[in-house]
């Protein structure tokens, strides 16, 4: 027996050595990997409801907030387009202002909110209903602030 023919038998050896416990190894990894696709398939199919839990809970805690903050009265001004005012900027824009009850300037934006939530929940594109329900949730936020800080 050649020096070529031991190295060969001592190869083979291993080989054999070596086997189950590698062919354990793959399996443990197998099942681990299962385990996270199950897992990651669970959190993709409930993504909606995972991004929409903290925005409903911080859309209560922000009507709560609004209820004690905003004024019984609050004042919203907006740009409306009238061709024919005088006063209106660069003669097409004029900026009008209105008021509404505090109950109206909290529902409205917390209806909003839900609904756009609703349909983060039903929709295959969660992220664009629920940036627009963030969004929506900051608006009596933004009135606290103009109606304490006109401009």
């Amino acid at each position: 027996m050649n020096w070529l023919d031991k190295i060969v038998e001592k190869w083979n050896w291993l080989k054999d050595k070596v086997r189950p416990v590698w062919n354990v190894i793959k399996k443990i990894f197998s099942v681990i990997g299962t385990i996270f696709r199950i897992i990651w398939k669970t959190i993709y199919g409930l993504r909606g409801i995972l991004i929409s839990a903290p925005v409903a809970a911080a859309a209560i805690v922000v009507a709560a907030w609004g209820r004690e903050k905003l004024p019984e009265v609050v004042q919203i001004t907006h740009v409306i387009i009238d061709r024919d005012a005088e006063d209106a900027l660069f003669g097409l824009f004029v900026m009008t202002t209105e008021q509404i009850t505090r109950d109206v300037a909290l529902f409205v934006p917390l209806v909003l909110t839900a609904f756009c939530l609703v349909m983060t929940i039903l929709s295959k594109k969660p992220l664009y209903p629920w940036l627009i329900s963030v969004f929506t949730l900051c608006l009596p936020i933004v009135m606290y602030f103009l109606n304490t800080y006109p401009m």
